[in-house]
């Protein structure tokens, strides 16, 4: 193949008539239409309504927002927890779960509410301390500046994995209290995984 080359149009003087006239038949037309109307600044006197019907209720608020979620056979689930800033022995330490066929139908799931590890029933959604402690987070995490544990962990979020029905969760960690004498802590996210 050879390479391309440029080539200069010639035009004849018909042609170049044709042409010299198309441009003015163009510009007349332009001029025919005129300057674009512009878009007025003032809105249109349009008004709008909200309302609302009566307030419900919802009895399983916790210290995180309700998460709903649906597992690999279509059960609609919602997860809460709650991590108080108190002692071990306290029973504010849990992650809790609701299932039914949505928000207004749901109750607590006690098997998966009070589930534990079998190998180490500390490891328990219904008190969470030992889990807090002992996640990525927890290990690096010191007690100290008001708070009495090292860490203090909720489960934010579940995701189902679809195929292999996992079920995997973002866990908000707030650890090592005053770290610089200011009574705040530090956050972090890790995540869980629940293959049962």
């Amino acid at each position: 193949m050879r390479s391309p080359t440029r080539r200069a149009a010639r035009l004849g003087p018909a042609a170049r008539r044709a042409a010299a006239l198309a441009v003015t038949a163009l510009l007349a037309g332009a001029a025919a239409l005129g300057a674009p109307a512009t878009a007025s600044a003032t809105p249109p006197s349009a008004t709008y309504t909200v309302s609302i019907g009566s307030g419900g209720s919802f009895p399983f608020g916790t210290d995180s927002p309700a998460t709903p979620y649906i597992d690999k056979d279509g059960t609609f689930y919602f997860q809460e927890s709650f991590s108080q800033y108190d002692g071990a022995d306290s029973p504010h330490h849990y992650w809790q779960f609701y299932s039914g066929t949505n928000f207004d139908t749901a109750s607590k799931n006690t098997a998966l509410s009070n589930a534990a590890d079998p190998a180490n029933p500390r490891d328990s959604n219904a008190n969470t301390v030992w889990r807090c402690d002992n996640g990525p987070t927890g290990v690096t995490a010191t007690a100290g500046g008001g708070y009495s544990l090292p860490n203090y962990c909720d489960l934010i979020g579940t995701w189902v994995d679809p195929d292999t029905g996992n079920w995997y969760g973002l866990v908000h960690n707030e650890f090592t209290g005053s770290p610089f004498g200011d009574g705040l802590h530090y956050d972090s996210i890790d995540y869980a995984v629940s293959t049962n």
